[in-house]
């Protein structure tokens, strides 16, 4: 069954106390499982966004990542994408993602 698109979350990438725009975090679950960003460089004209799904524990293919004109359609593949990820989700995987942002929460805060 594939998650609701409304459990999905953009927050603005945040590092060293600066927040980058045009880069996104993508939270489900109180887990980061993606990011969507501009890249600088691209040529005038090519896609220049880029967006990736990525699960804790689990190795990304290529199909779970790609580049397009804009943030929208960005969410629109990153969606897609995360349905399929999500399909193949065992309750296991889910509790061992959590156990992995509770550590990383803790580990970054005390930094």
């Amino acid at each position: 069954m594939p998650a609701p698109a409304s459990d999905l979350f953009l927050r603005i990438t945040e590092i060293g106390g600066i927040k980058h725009a045009d880069d996104y975090l993508v939270i489900w679950d109180g887990i980061s499982i993606g990011r969507i960003l501009k890249q600088p460089g691209i040529p005038h004209g090519r896609p220049d966004w880029s967006w990736s799904v990525g699960f804790p524990h689990k190795p990304q293919q290529a199909w779970m990542r790609g580049m397009e004109a804009n943030l929208e359609e960005c969410k629109r593949r990153f969606k897609l994408a995360w349905s399929g990820v999500y399909a193949k989700l065992t309750p296991e995987d889910i509790q061992k993602a959590h156990q992995q942002a509770q550590y990383d929460r803790h580990r970054w805060k005390d930094r």
